[in-house]
């Protein structure tokens, strides 16, 4: 799988428009989740200690595969009522039966090669949900400023070469616009 990071540079050299783009291929070197902790009981009390040694299980197992606390962060924390079914539509009061608390984490693994055994390892200690698993570049602004640099270089070259075809020379760039795009 490559990451393609592409930018587009447009300037105005006088009065001649160009457009340069450069793009980066690299290799995905992390990946970033997000996982939920839920936990449901008949009195909030209850649910708050089930999801809190759910919980603890999931940090255990990130520490025992060597996740650093760093790489991981509570990114949401809710805790709502459970109400019971409603039976017919004409049922119009839903009754409150319970608490669900929930915890998402966001993750960081910097090691794709065991990442899906990390991930399999906090389901198996009480993670009930996964939101979200994307492959991510831990260097990205890098690649953005390479790829920037080659649309710009793009860019000059085809100023050069129709101020040239219209016997000047570009004195200064006027203006410069940058577009990011980013392809799996």
């Amino acid at each position: 799988m490559r990451r393609w990071v592409a930018v587009e540079a447009r300037g105005e050299l006088g009065r001649i428009r160009v457009r340069g783009v450069g793009e980066v291929s690299v290799e995905p070197d992390l990946l970033q989740a997000e996982i939920g902790v839920v936990a449901e009981d008949k009195k909030l009390e209850g649910a708050q200690e089930k999801q809190r040694q759910q919980l603890a299980r999931v940090l255990s197992a990130l520490r025992a595969h060597g996740v650093e606390r760093s790489d991981h962060r509570t990114v949401s924390f809710q805790v709502a009522p459970v109400y019971e079914p409603r039976v017919a539509p004409e049922s119009r009061v839903a009754r409150p039966i319970g608490h669900r608390v929930e915890q998402v984490l966001g993750l960081c693994l910097r090691d794709l090669k065991r990442a899906g055994r990390i991930l399999d390892a906090v389901v198996e200690a009480g993670a009930n949900r996964v939101y979200s698993v994307r492959f991510g570049l831990s260097e990205e602004g890098r690649w953005r400023r390479k790829a920037l640099r080659l649309a710009v270089k793009e860019a000059w070259e085809k100023a050069r070469a129709a101020a040239s075809a219209l016997g000047r020379e570009p004195i200064a760039l006027e203006s410069l616009e940058e577009e990011v795009a980013e392809f799996p």
